[in-house]
């Protein structure tokens, strides 16, 4: 077979299988060029998607992180404040120390020099006399039962008070006539020192016949030494008369 023929037949067999191809083509072919973009734009979607969900997700951890971070902030803040305030407290505890040192170490060397004045003294203030284990001042001049007690309390004392024979014997021969301090200026009969505490008739040393509340108005007691028994000295008489008295206070060094 020429060259020629072998030509003609193989067109003619591709314009066959054109025409058959045609034939069997679906309605609407003209469009399957442009269905051929929908995967990309699957495929572009799909990326959006992802795109868009890993930035939520990123937005969600930031403020989740910032949330935290506010929370530990605050927490350090609190922290802080909590910090300069017991620092504050602290600060102002240890003033106060100071302080309390300060006032004691005056309050020491106040009491130093009291101590030095009570030894040179005796124990007892200037002017007063030592007898046993308390201080006396014994009056020069003369007041009533009443304002004798004041003026022993306007140098921290009060009239002196006999609770035993010893102290009985001290007194005896201090002065002829001197306030002491018992009464019974509150109820008649009940004998009653200036401390508040109460002596029984039968345990005084009353001069003989006393107390006999003469003419009904001796409520206040002297001691008298005129009479010669020393545990014979007590005398009860008006408080209105003007007699010395004599202040009783306790050793205080």
């Amino acid at each position: 077979m020429s060259m020629e023929n072998i030509y003609a037949n193989i067109s003619k067999t591709t314009d066959q299988i054109r025409q058959r191809s045609n034939a069997t083509q679906c309605p609407g072919s003209e469009s399957a060029g442009r269905r051929d973009h929908r995967p990309a734009a699957v495929c572009l979607g799909l990326l959006c998607f992802l795109l868009l969900t890993a930035v939520t997700a990123l937005a969600v951890y930031y403020s989740r992180v910032t949330h935290q971070a506010g929370i530990e902030h605050n927490n350090l803040r609190k922290e802080r404040d909590q910090l300069l305030l017991n620092y504050s407290l602290q600060t102002a505890e240890r003033d106060q120390l100071l302080l309390n040192y300060s006032l004691l170490t005056a309050e020491r060397d106040q009491l130093l020099v009291k101590f030095d004045v009570c030894k040179k003294n005796g124990g007892c203030p200037s002017g007063w006399r030592r007898l046993s284990t308390s201080c006396y001042y014994i009056s020069t001049e003369e007041k009533t039962w009443s304002d004798s007690r004041q003026a022993c309390m306007r140098s921290g004392a009060d009239l002196a008070i006999i609770n035993s024979r010893e102290e009985q014997v001290v007194f005896d021969g201090l002065s002829e006539e001197f306030w002491i301090g018992l009464s019974d200026s509150e109820s008649e009969g009940t004998w009653k020192w200036v401390d508040g505490t109460t002596i029984p008739v039968q345990k005084g040393f009353w001069l003989p016949e006393q107390p006999d509340n003469y003419e009904g108005n001796e409520d206040c007691v002297e001691f008298n030494t005129l009479y010669s028994d020393p545990f014979h000295r007590w005398n009860d008489r008006p408080c209105e008369d003007y007699i010395k008295w004599v202040c009783e206070s306790v050793l205080k060094c």
